[in-house]
C-alpha cells in the first residue's frame, strides 16, 4: 500500500531507526514469532501462519490426553473420541442439563434452577387437555396446517394439552406443536422447541392470561377471526375449559418429572440419538415428564420426543406424534406397569442393557421415583451457582470484511460451578466458564432465538399455492470455548501439578457439541486475505491458542476482563453500522438499551460479579499482571455505577513492566507514565483501542497503560509499516486482522514515532 508520509517519518526500508530501534524490534518481532506452527494431523485442519502461537492438532491431541488423565475427565484413550459437552455438564455435576439447556435456556430460568426437574406449578390444568374461551365466544384453534393458530368455535384443534416446566406453562396442540411467541415485533404460531414456547400464566378476574417470554400477552384482537399478541385490553383474557369428556386422571403424576427404576436397578433412559430408548444408572436421559391426556399416559424425554411403541412386534422407541405414544398406567404390588397401544408392557429383559415390551415377567414392573424423594437426581441448584451473560463480541468478528457486509459477534457465557462430591470438584476444578459464539449477518438481529417460520402465496399451474418457510427457532453457537479454572486447595507439591485453566472446545451446537482441536477464528484476517487465503480463518488450537490470549504463561494462564465500556466503544466507531439501527439489540442483550433501568442494573450486576471473580482469580495465579490491574480499573469504575465510561483517558490505569527487556531502552521516569487529557494522547489511545484493543487488552501489553505502550512503540512502528522483507513474513504485519485505513495508519505511525521519541 502506497501513502503520502511527513519528512520526518520516511518508508520503512531506509527509515532511520534512533536509540537503537533495530535492536528492539528485533527482540520483540522474535517474541511474537516464537513457536510457530507444527504439521497438523490429518483428521484436522492444518494450521495457518499466524502472529499467535496458534499450535498443532498433534499438540492438541496430546494435551486432552493429558486433561483427561489429570482431571478424569473420561480417560485419556477415550476423550478423544467420547467427550461432547453432556459428558463435560455431567463432570461438573450437572447431569440433569442438556446442552442445549446451557446454551438456549433464558438467562434468568438457568440461573434461577429452573432447569431442575419440573415440579408441579401453580397452575391447576398441568398435564390436562383444556379449551381457551376467547371474549369473542371462539376458542384457541391449531388448524389443519403446516403451522400457525387462529380461533374457531369447533374442531380438534381447540384442544392443547398443558405441560408446567418450572414456572412456566407450554400448550402442546392436537398437531404435537407448541404455541408460540416468535421473536418478531407481534404475533402467533407454532413452534416444537425456543423460549417462545414458555408462557407465564397470570389470573384476573378468574380470567387466564398467558404472557410471553417477550412480555405481552395471547391476544384476542376484536376481528373475525384470528390470535396475536398485546400488552393491555380484554383479548388477553381467556377462560379455561376442561372438556367433560376427558375425566380427572387417576395416575398421581401428571406434569411432573419422573424416573423410572427397573428391577435391574437402572433407569428407563433416553440416549443423545436421533431416536431411541435404553437403560442406564445415570444421566439427564432419566428423567420423563408425565404428561396425562384423558385416561392414558405419554412420556417426554429430555429430548422433548415421547416414550413411543412402533407399529411392530416387539420393540420401543421415541416419536413426537402418533397413538403409540399413549400408555395406561396400572399398578400391581406397588410398581408401575405401562400397557401400550399394542397390548403388551414396557419391559426391561434380563440382559447388560435395553428395553423392549413384553406380555408378562417382572421386567415389565418399574418403581417410580421423583426427583425430591432421592434417586439419583441431583439436589436443586443454589443461587449463584450459574451465572449467565449475553453480549456483543467484537473480538470474534471477521474485519477483513466491509463493514455493511460484516457478520456481527455474539457470545453467550455461562460460568458454571462444580457442584460438591462432583468428579470435577474432586479435581481441583472450581468452575466452568462456557463461551458460545453465535454470528449474524445484518440487517437481521437475532443473535440466540432465530428467526420464525413464513408463508408466501405463490402461483403455480394449479393456482395460488401456500409456501412454509420453515423457521430456525435457534441460531446455534458455531464453536464453545471452555475454561475449566481450578483452585487448588490441597498440598504444594500436588498443586504444583494443576494447571490454573484447563481448555477444552468444542465444534458447532447443530453438530452434537462434538470435541474439537481448535477455535476457527479471525484473529489473523487481514495478513490471510493479504496473503491470498480469501476465508480469513485460521485455527487456534488448544492449548496454545488459548494460553496466548489469557497471559501467556503455560499453566498460569487467566481469565480476561469482560471489559463492556470496550464494547459501548464499538457501536459510534463506524465499524458496525448495523448496531446502530433502531431494532439492533442491546450491546448486554437481556440489559436492554436503558442504562437507567432496573432490568439494565440487574444485568449489569452479573457482569459485574463475573468481573469480580476474574479479578480474585488473576490475584490468585498472578497478582502482578496488567490484566488483573486492568480488571481492578475497570471494578473501580463500576463499584457502584452502571453507566458507560466513554472518556478513555479515565479508564487509563498506572502501570510498569521494569523487568521487561524494552523497558530498559527507556528514559526513566519517577512513576509509570498515565494517558493525559493532551489532545495527542486522546487520539493516540483511541486509535489503539479501535484497532488494537482486540489483542492487546490481553496479548503482551494493554493499550490503556501508556507506560506498556511506550515500551513498545519501536516494535509497533515496524509491525504497523514493515519494510519489504518483514511484510512477506505472513503474520508479522500488524494488526492482523485487517488493513488499516490509510489516513488511521499514518497518524498511528506519527503519535507512535512522537511518543517514541519523547520516551527514549
Amino acid at each position: 500500500m502506497s501513502f503520502h508520509q511527513p519528512p520526518r517519518h520516511v518508508s520503512s526500508p531506509t527509515r532511520p531507526r534512533h536509540r537503537g530501534g533495530h535492536v528492539r524490534a528485533g527482540l520483540f518481532s522474535a517474541l511474537l514469532l516464537l513457536g510457530s506452527t507444527a504439521a497438523a494431523q490429518p483428521s484436522a485442519p492444518p494450521a495457518k501462519p499466524s502472529a499467535l502461537n496458534n499450535g498443532s492438532a498433534a499438540e492438541a491431541s496430546a494435551y486432552y490426553k493429558k486433561l483427561a488423565k489429570t482431571l478424569n475427565f473420561l480417560t485419556p484413550a477415550t476423550v478423544e473420541s467420547k467427550a461432547n459437552m453432556q459428558e463435560l455438564l455431567n463432570y461438573l455435576g450437572y447431569s440433569e442439563l442438556s446442552p442445549e439447556v446451557v446454551e438456549f435456556e433464558a438467562p434468568e430460568k438457568l440461573m434461577g434452577g429452573g432447569s431442575n426437574p419440573p415440579t408441579a406449578s401453580a397452575f391447576p390444568y398441568c398435564g390436562k387437555s383444556i379449551e381457551l374461551k376467547s371474549w369473542k365466544g371462539d376458542s384457541l384453534n391449531r388448524p389443519n396446517t403446516a403451522q400457525g393458530v387462529t380461533t374457531s368455535t369447533t374442531g380438534a384443534g381447540n384442544l392443547w394439552t398443558a405441560e408446567c416446566v418450572g414456572d412456566k406453562v407450554r400448550l402442546k396442540s392436537s398437531k404435537g406443536d407448541f404455541l408460540h411467541r416468535p421473536d418478531s415485533n407481534q404475533g402467533i404460531t407454532t413452534w416444537h422447541t425456543g423460549p417462545g414456547n414458555d408462557w407465564t400464566a397470570e389470573f384476573t378476574n378468574g380470567k387466564l392470561m398467558l404472557k410471553s417470554w417477550k412480555g405481552d400477552y395471547l391476544h384476542r384482537p376484536d376481528s373475525a377471526q384470528g390470535v396475536t399478541t398485546y400488552h393491555t385490553g380484554i383479548g388477553n383474557q381467556w377462560t379455561v375449559v376442561e372438556p367433560t369428556s376427558a375425566p380427572a386422571p387417576a395416575f398421581p403424576y401428571c406434569g411432573k418429572s419422573i424416573e423410572l427404576k427397573s428391577w435391574k436397578g437402572d433407569s428407563l433412559n433416553r440416549p443423545d440419538t436421533a431416536q431411541g430408548v435404553t437403560s442406564a444408572s445415570t444421566g439427564t436421559g432419566n428423567l420423563w415428564t408425565a404428561e396425562c391426556v384423558g385416561n392414558k399416559v405419554r412420556l417426554k424425554s429430555s429430548k422433548g420426543d415421547y416414550l413411543h411403541r412402533p407399529d411392530s412386534a416387539q420393540g420401543i422407541t421415541t416419536w413426537h406424534t402418533g397413538p403409540g405414544n399413549d400408555w395406561t398406567a396400572e399398578s400391581t404390588n406397588g410398581k408401575l406397569m405401562l400397557k401400550s397401544w399394542k397390548g403388551d408392557y414396557l419391559h426391561r429383559p434380563d440382559s447388560a442393557q435395553g428395553v423392549t415390551t413384553y406380555h408378562t415377567g417382572i421386567g415389565n414392573q418399574w418403581t417410580v421415583v421423583e426427583p425430591t424423594s432421592g434417586g439419583t437426581t441431583p439436589p436443586p441448584r443454589q443461587k449463584g451457582d450459574i451465572l449467565v451473560s449475553r453480549f456483543f463480541a467484537p473480538k470474534i468478528v471477521n474485519f477483513a470484511v466491509a463493514p455493511e457486509k460484516r457478520n456481527i459477534g455474539w457470545r453467550r457465557l455461562v460460568r458454571i460451578n462444580s457442584r460438591p462430591n462432583s468428579e470435577a470438584a474432586k479435581h481441583h476444578v472450581q468452575s466452568a466458564w462456557i463461551l458460545f459464539n453465535h454470528f449474524t449477518s445484518p440487517p437481521v438481529h437475532s443473535p440466540y432465538g432465530g428467526t420464525p417460520p413464513t408463508e408466501q402465496l405463490k402461483d403455480s399451474p394449479w393456482g395460488k399455492v401456500k409456501i412454509v418457510t420453515p423457521g430456525n427457532m435457534k441460531n446455534g453457537s458455531v464453536n464453545t470455548q471452555v475454561a475449566l479454572v481450578t483452585h487448588c486447595k490441597a498440598t504444594k507439591e500436588e498443586c504444583a501439578e494443576v494447571d490454573s485453566i484447563y481448555w477444552v472446545d468444542f465444534g458447532p451446537s447443530d453438530k452434537g457439541y462434538k470435541l474439537s482441536y481448535q477455535l476457527d477464528a479471525f484473529f489473523d484476517a487481514g495478513n490471510l486475505v493479504a496473503a491470498g487465503d480469501t476465508a480469513g480463518a485460521a485455527p487456534y488450537f488448544v492449548p496454545n491458542g488459548c494460553d496466548t490470549c489469557h497471559g501467556s504463561l503455560k499453566g498460569q494462564a487467566i481469565l480476561n476482563l469482560l471489559d463492556t465500556d470496550h464494547w459501548m466503544d464499538r457501536l459510534t466507531d463506524g465499524d458496525f453500522p448495523a448496531l446502530a439501527r433502531p431494532d439492533a439489540p442491546a450491546v448486554l442483550f437481556d440489559a436492554g438499551k436503558d442504562t437507567k433501568s432496573p432490568q439494565y442494573a440487574a444485568a449489569f450486576d452479573i457482569i459485574r460479579t463475573l468481573n469480580r471473580e476474574i479479578a480474585d482469580m488473576a490475584r490468585r495465579i498472578n497478582n502482578q499482571s496488567f490484566q488483573l490491574a486492568a480488571t481492578d480499573k475497570w471494578l473501580q469504575l463500576h463499584q457502584s455505577s452502571v453507566q458507560p465510561e466513554p472518556d478513555l483517558i479515565t479508564r487509563g490505569f498506572e502501570f510498569a513492566n521494569f523487568s521487561h527487556p524494552l523497558h530498559g531502552t527507556r528514559k526513566p521516569t519517577p512513576t509509570p507514565l498515565k494517558w493525559t487529557s493532551k489532545a495527542e494522547d486522546k487520539e493516540l489511545v483511541g486509535l489503539l483501542n479501535k484497532y488494537c484493543y482486540r489483542c492487546h487488552g490481553a496479548i503482551r501489553f494493554d493499550v490503556f497503560s501508556k507506560d506498556l505502550v511506550a515500551d513498545q512503540t519501536s516494535p509497533m512502528l515496524d509491525r504497523i509499516d514493515p519494510n519489504p522483507a518483514q511484510a512477506k513474513i505472513v503474520g508479522f504485519q500488524m494488526p492482523p486482522d485487517r488493513e488499516l485505513p490509510a489516513k488511521d495508519k499514518q497518524r498511528l505511525l506519527d503519535l507512535l514515532d512522537q511518543l517514541d521519541q519523547e520516551t527514549h
